[in-house]
């Protein structure tokens, strides 16, 4: 029998878009033993007031096609609708259509920040084009630095750590541990490398199981539960770090596995985000990978649910599974 050819509609970043920044709409044939030659007609709706139009051409030979579009900037974030059709190239055959979701997010969401920050020092360890690129758009006065030796030189009251900045080396985190006893709050974002991060052990979990997610907490309050689900949606089946909390200890664990398999303690909460005081200083780990820095909205709101909660002082002790439920 022969394969039908289906039409795959990908938005980049899960269409969760800065409005007047450029996004793409992949659409690309599955494996079929005919692809036709299509033209996509496409609008993109608020409500009902159109934000843009259009049409694109997909070519056989091609297997599909890139959509790249601007749409408006906006004040607040505001949900939108791509609406499309799939015809023949000469409109007498329908091959099919849908609807996507888009988000769009005012520019710039990490101004507030930059004045709230006041005249605390904020150190990033990241590449250039991380970090650094955001802090600097948002006039966010920062010190780089590009490995955990440069903290000998610094002192900081927030940290931040770029992702996968952190090797398996045990000194790697060194300087890194000393500034957070002494003071410091650290936000380390998703890390692979070590078996140990921030005093806390690494237990691989597969992100395909069950979460349980505290979404009042402080922390994750500049996401919606949709855009926190649109982050999960291409890693499925990753095997990530998971930190493991003692259940009895100070901390929170913001994401969880909850131990309904029998296979962990009671005593121990294994989290995928978490939040755990470390000598006078405390720690964010955020081991759920995110998208770029710059052109991810969602990014640059877990970015900003972080400085919030590190500029109001928080504590709080890791609830048991028992306790969590209502």
């Amino acid at each position: 029998m022969a394969k039908v050819a289906l039409l795959v509609v990908t938005l980049l970043w899960q269409g969760h878009w800065f409005g007047g920044e450029p996004g793409t709409i992949t659409f690309k044939w599955t494996d079929a033993d005919k692809v036709p030659d299509a033209v996509v007609t496409w609008e993109v709706l608020y409500e009902k007031v159109s934000l843009g139009k259009g049409r694109l051409v997909l070519k056989a030979v091609d297997k599909g096609g890139t959509l790249s579009l601007t749409l408006p900037e906006v004040r607040v974030k505001t949900d939108a609708r791509f609406v499309y059709k799939v015809m023949s190239p000469d409109g007498k055959e329908d091959l099919g259509g849908g609807e996507k979701a888009i988000v769009l997010y005012p520019k710039a969401p990490l101004a507030p920040w930059a004045e709230t920050l006041g005249t605390k020092s904020l150190v990033v360890w990241d590449e250039d084009g991380g970090l650094p690129v955001v802090l600097k758009s948002a006039g966010m006065p920062h010190t780089q630095i590009k490995g955990g030796g440069g903290l000998q030189m610094v002192s900081a009251d927030i940290i931040l750590v770029g992702e996968d900045r952190i090797d398996a080396s045990v000194f790697s985190q060194a300087e890194l541990l000393e500034q957070a006893k002494a003071g410091s709050s650290v936000v380390v974002f998703s890390q692979k490398a070590p078996a140990r991060l921030m005093e806390s052990s690494v237990i691989q979990k597969h992100l395909a199981g069950k979460l349980e997610w505290r979404y009042e907490h402080q922390l994750l309050g500049q996401l919606s539960k949709a855009a926190i689900g649109s982050i999960l949606v291409d890693r499925k089946e990753q095997v990530l770090g998971a930190i493991r909390l003692d259940a009895g200890g100070p901390g929170v664990a913001v994401a969880y596995w909850p131990g309904d398999n029998g296979s962990e303690r009671a005593s121990e909460v294994d989290a995928l985000i978490a939040v755990k005081p470390l000598g006078k200083g405390r720690v964010i780990y955020w081991q759920l990978p995110l998208g770029g820095w710059a052109g991810d909205p969602r990014s640059q709101m877990v970015l900003a649910g972080a400085l919030d909660f590190l500029l109001k002082p928080v504590q709080a002790k890791v609830r048991t599974e028992k306790e969590a439920k209502p």
